[in-house]
């Protein structure tokens, strides 16, 4: 990883904050890209929203201590996928979720600084 983020070199060790946008993660029974890694997470919610398909899942169970499911949706531990519309994710399943790796951004958590050098 820090061959593809070279700034990420002065951090190891140390805390950061990775960022990937809803559009490079995907349904990996659908198919993954060549730098797709593949996680299991479970889904919360999931939006139809016509031409794709918006499904959020826990990344630790901290993101879900809200009695409100309104909470879950807002916690930074929480990891938001636009899925292709055909995508049989359903909120409860632990699926799948492919995200393409070359797509992921590093930050310092204690300056917002991104780490691209």
């Amino acid at each position: 990883m820090v061959a593809e983020h070279p700034g990420l070199a002065d951090f190891l060790g140390r805390r950061v904050v990775l960022g990937i946008r809803p559009e490079h993660v995907s349904d990996a029974a659908l198919g993954t890209g060549g730098s797709a890694a593949v996680i299991s997470l479970p889904i919360r919610l999931r939006e139809e929203l016509g031409s794709e398909v918006q499904v959020h899942a826990a990344i630790r169970t901290a993101a879900h201590a809200g009695a409100d499911a309104a909470d879950e949706v807002r916690s930074p531990s929480t990891l938001i996928a636009k899925m292709a519309p055909q995508t049989a994710i359903a909120v409860g399943d632990l699926a799948p979720i492919a995200v393409d790796c070359s797509q992921l951004h590093f930050f310092d958590p204690e300056t917002g600084t991104s780490l691209r050098r």
